[in-house]
């Protein structure tokens, strides 16, 4: 949970074949409910702050989504 502050995220993006397996929450997000896509930032290296993120395009329907109000 990050709130603003990305490079303090402790979502994760593990490697499983030809994809990610991204894990871990979000805690608000402005009209996070009604996107069709969203960019998420999770930690991909062992580099400390934001040289250890990547971004991840990932659909609103994804499997293991789940938005709550």
């Amino acid at each position: 949970r990050s709130g603003s502050d990305v490079a303090n995220t402790e979502m994760t993006a593990t490697r499983d074949g030809d994809s990610y397996v991204l894990s871990g929450e979000k805690t608000w997000i402005s009209n996070g409910g009604i996107a069709d896509l969203y960019v998420v930032f999770a930690r991909t290296g062992e580099a400390p702050g934001a040289k250890g993120l990547s971004a991840f395009l990932v659909p609103g329907d994804a499997r293991g989504l789940g938005i709550a109000e």
